[in-house]
């Protein structure tokens, strides 16, 4: 019996007739430990197994490696799938890079996105459509791979190398811009770095593109930014 699956892209998803479950139960069973060849083991029994479908959601295989921070595991299936891959997103446009920075394994989600922009990952593909994913959190339309690693992980070290990339928080989009996380001065390390790196790049030193973050937060961040 076939099912509808989707087919993951850089703009929209496409449904179309395929063996859809055989993609979910793949992309469900990756994680930070999966190996290369368990990989190969899962995939092997899909005919003509083809990357650029996902599971639920539209997740790809990529894209759900990059999320679970298993470096080996990105950088083989850009291997073996080749580097035309590595810009697909899921159904709402949100592509592997973007996965990287909403790791929660701080260190593996920079390490993962150092690997896909070095096999042409466009840093500030933004997501086409907003979500709600429990274990992903709110993602509004237009927020990056940059928007995500301050507004979500709060993951200081990927700041600073997408900033140095040119990475842009919200490419024509209108996303919530309160002032209060930039007076907040716990997050004075990420404040600096988004002054420098991209509002002066872009002509200006305002607060905006800042999205709201809760109070109880803060603590993490200071933890986080104070480490480096």
């Amino acid at each position: 019996m076939t099912s509808i699956g989707y087919v993951a892209t850089t703009t929209t998803s496409t449904l179309f007739t395929k063996e859809a479950d055989d993609y979910k139960e793949i992309v469900s069973a990756i994680g930070i430990t999966t190996t290369n060849e368990a990989f190969d083991i899962l995939v092997a029994d899909v005919v003509d197994f083809d990357p650029k479908i996902g599971g639920a959601f539209g997740i790809t295989v990529l894209a759900k490696s990059a999320l679970m921070g298993n470096v080996e595991l990105v950088a083989h299936i850009i291997a073996k799938y080749g580097k035309e891959i590595v810009n697909h997103g899921d159904m709402f446009g949100m592509p592997p890079i973007a996965y990287a920075a909403h790791c929660m394994v701080v260190d593996n989600g920079l390490r993962v996105a150092k690997v896909l922009a070095m096999n042409g990952a466009d840093i500030n593909l933004a997501v086409k459509q907003g979500f709600f994913i429990p274990e992903l959190m709110p993602v509004p339309d237009g927020a990056t791979a940059l928007w995500i690693a301050v507004h979500k992980t709060f993951n200081t070290p990927m700041v600073r190398f997408l900033l140095r990339r040119g990475g842009t928080l919200s490419p024509g989009a209108d996303l919530p811009e309160p002032k209060l996380v930039l007076k907040a001065r716990k997050i004075l390390q990420i404040q600096r770095l988004l002054l420098t790196g991209h509002f002066k790049r872009a002509g200006t030193e305002n607060d905006s593109c800042l999205a709201s973050l809760p109070l109880e937060m803060f603590q993490k961040i200071y933890n986080e930014v104070s480490s480096y």
